[in-house]
C-alpha cells in the first residue's frame, strides 16, 4: 500500500513541479488530486488499509493547509490578536475537544473577517492581508472538515471562493492579487512563483512524508 501511494504521489508531484516551471504556479486541479486521487483505483486494499490510507491523506492535506497558512500569516497579523495565530499553530492536535474548540473559533474569526471585508476598500487597499487571513481560516476549516475541493474545477477561477484552498489564498497574499486580475492590478509575479516553487518543492513533500509516518506507525 505504501509503495502504491508513494508512486501515485510521485506522479502528481512531478506534474506540480512541471507546472511551476511552465506556468509559475500549480493548478487547482492538480492540487485537488492530493486529496481526491492519491490512492490508485487499480490497487485492491483491505478495509483496514482503506481506513489507514484515508487517514494518511487527511493528515497530508491538513498539514499542507497549515504550512501554507503559516507561510503568509505574518501578512495579516495586524487584523487579529496573537491568539488567532496560536489557533493556527494548534492544528496538529487530534483531540476531539480541540476540534470542537476549533470549530467555535473558526466561526468566531470568520465573522470578524466578514466584518473587516465589509469595511474594506478593495479598490484602494492592499488585499494581501485579507488573502492571508483567508488562508489561515481555510486551514482551520480543513482541520474541522468544513472544506472540500471542487472536483470539477480545473483552475482557481473555475471554483467558488468557498472552495479555494489555503495555497491559493497564500499565493494571492504574496502576489497581491489573483492571476486573473493581473491586467487590472500590479501582480508580483516573482513572489508568486517563489511561493508556488516552495509549495511544490518543500511544503508538499514535507506534508507527504509526515503523513507517511502515520502509516508506518500503524503498520509497526
Amino acid at each position: 500500500m505504501k509503495d502504491a501511494i508513494r508512486s501515485k504521489f510521485h506522479q502528481i508531484h512531478l506534474r506540480m513541479l512541471q507546472e511551476v516551471q511552465d506556468n509559475g504556479m500549480v493548478s487547482y486541479k492538480v492540487r485537488a488530486e492530493l486529496e481526491n486521487a492519491l490512492i490508485p483505483e487499480e490497487v485492491l486494499l483491505s478495509n483496514d488499509e482503506i481506513m489507514r490510507s484515508s487517514s494518511c491523506l487527511n493528515i497530508l492535506n491538513k498539514k499542507l493547509f497549515k504550512f501554507c497558512a503559516l507561510k503568509t500569516s505574518y501578512i495579516c497579523k495586524s487584523l487579529f490578536e496573537s491568539k488567532f495565530f496560536d489557533v493556527i499553530n494548534s492544528l496538529d492536535s487530534t483531540s476531539s475537544d480541540i476540534s470542537s474548540l476549533l470549530l467555535s473559533q473558526y466561526h468566531q474569526y470568520s465573522r470578524e473577517l466578514d466584518d473587516i471585508i465589509y469595511d474594506f476598500d478593495f479598490a484602494k487597499e492592499d488585499q494581501s492581508v485579507i488573502a492571508a487571513a483567508s488562508s489561515c481560516l481555510t486551514a482551520i476549516a480543513r482541520h474541522v472538515s468544513l472544506f472540500e475541493f471542487d472536483a470539477s474545477a480545473k483552475l482557481d477561477i473555475d471554483a467558488e471562493p468557498s472552495d479555494w484552498d489555503s495555497a491559493f489564498y497564500s499565493s494571492v497574499a504574496v502576489a497581491k492579487c489573483a492571476e486573473w486580475e493581473r491586467n487590472e492590478k500590479a501582480i508580483d509575479i516573482k513572489a508568486r512563483t517563489e511561493f508556488w516553487n516552495w509549495y511544490a518543492s518543500v511544503a508538499v513533500t514535507d506534508a507527504f512524508e509526515f503523513a507517511m509516518l502515520y502509516i508506518e506507525e500503524q503498520e509497526s
